[in-house]
């Protein structure tokens, strides 16, 4: 079974898709009202408004796993799309990125990073370019860059941004849409004086004076042909966000769930490049009997198979805890791993204390913020995984305890 995986998913994370935690986004609301009476915009007509709200897809309860080999992403086939051709396994390598928010803050080290769609008035063309830079990798990536920020920014384009625009926007004709074209140069914002600008930033909050400030600055740098290195001190601040503009901790180790069907990570270094890993989990069969014990959990492709005892005479805690006696794993049909186990118990029919939370947390993201129930089978798995999970941390054999995590947090 092959998964398809969107290249420009990986080629072009940015700043803006990717919040870093602490997170600075959310003061952008206001710059509409901000601007009102100083520019011919609407309120809230911002090129994009993406925020930290929109951010989906995350994956708490998978904090803690970490695929024990990764393949090169690079070497797995592609379509005439130009997406990767992924099948069951852990991949990863190293992209350009891209900062799409000007007049914020760039990456720090343990952050974590989520994605979220692209919106605003010009998500669409940035989306293109986006995409375009993938399609290109011929364009330097400054190019790329510069013309984000610029359009972000409202700025008149340059003949050379023009060019390099109509290039990434270029379809399998060898032409841009005439719509795209049009939009290029749409609601272009003339520099604000010096007196307008310092009354725009009295009435601005604090997360939103750098931000104005960038964008001014960079429709200056525009039209006087300023350098790359010029319009990037402008754009990415360094440091860390004042705590006033922290919005939530994202975990470093946080992966999402994407709509292709895998798990996705990200760690950038700076704001220019990003190293993501991506994880296609393989199907899987999970058995479970008459009282909700999960049996067997099988590999659907690679004949792997972890079967469960359970110690029927010892005294469980109650009719819905169940001891395990021991683990077999399996390949076919010769036996690879077998574990005995002492005092370990796995509940069936409802979440555990600890696991509440985490079953909640797997609803929303999965089923969507509607009232609804879990299936037993993911409560019980998700029961059983803990338990077993937290009996092999005292596993002495490192090589079989990594093993039998591997395969457990897979299912």
């Amino acid at each position: 079974m092959v998964w398809k995986f969107p290249v420009r998913v990986l080629v072009v994370f940015s700043l803006l898709c990717g919040v870093a935690a602490p997170s600075h986004a959310g003061g952008l609301k206001g710059l509409g009202n901000a601007l009102d009476g100083l520019n011919p915009f609407k309120k809230n007509d911002e090129a994009l408004t993406t925020s930290i709200k929109d951010a989906t897809g995350e994956v708490p309860y998978l904090d803690d796993f970490a695929p024990l080999n990764s393949g090169n992403i690079f070497a797995l086939p592609r379509n005439e799309s130009g997406d990767f051709l992924i099948r069951p396994g852990a991949y990863s390598g190293t992209f350009q990125s891209f900062c799409l928010h000007a007049g914020t803050y760039g990456p720090t080290s343990g952050a974590g990073y989520v994605t979220a769609p692209l919106k605003g008035p010009k998500a669409k063309l940035i989306s293109r370019f986006l995409a375009g830079a993938g399609r290109h990798p011929e364009i330097p990536q400054h190019d790329v860059q510069s013309l984000i920020w610029a359009v972000e920014a409202r700025s008149s384009l340059s003949q050379s941004m023009t060019s390099t625009a109509i290039r990434l926007l270029a379809g399998r004709n060898g032409f841009p849409d005439p719509k795209d074209l049009l939009e290029l140069n749409g609601g272009v914002m003339s520099l604000l004086p010096m007196n307008k600008l310092g009354g725009l930033l009295n009435k601005a909050n604090a997360a939103m004076r750098p931000i104005l400030q960038a964008r001014n600055l960079i429709r200056q740098l525009t039209a006087a042909g300023g350098s790359f290195e010029e319009m990037a001190r402008v754009a990415v601040l360094d440091g860390e966000p004042p705590a006033s503009q922290q919005v939530r901790t994202i975990p470093g180790n946080r992966w999402v769930y994407a709509p292709s069907g895998v798990f996705v990570r990200y760690a950038p270094s700076g704001y220019q490049q990003t190293s993501i890993q991506v994880f296609c989990p393989e199907p899987f069969f999970v058995r479970s009997d008459q009282a909700g014990r999960i049996r067997e959990i099988e590999t659907k492709d690679h004949g792997y198979k972890l079967e469960t005892v359970y110690d029927e005479d010892a005294a469980n805690g109650g009719a819905n805890q169940h001891s395990i006696s021991a683990l077999v794993l399996s390949h076919g049909k010769k036996t690879m791993l077998r574990l005995t186990l002492r005092g370990v118990s796995v509940a069936t029919g409802a979440p555990t204390a600890t696991n509440a939370a985490q079953l909640q947390e797997m609803q929303q993201q999965f089923i969507g913020n509607k009232p609804r129930t879990l299936t037993p089978l993911a409560v019980n798995l998700t029961n059983y995984r803990d338990s077993v999970s937290q009996a092999l941390v005292k596993l002495p054999d490192e090589d079989a305890r990594n093993l039998l995590n591997d395969f457990i947090s897979r299912a």
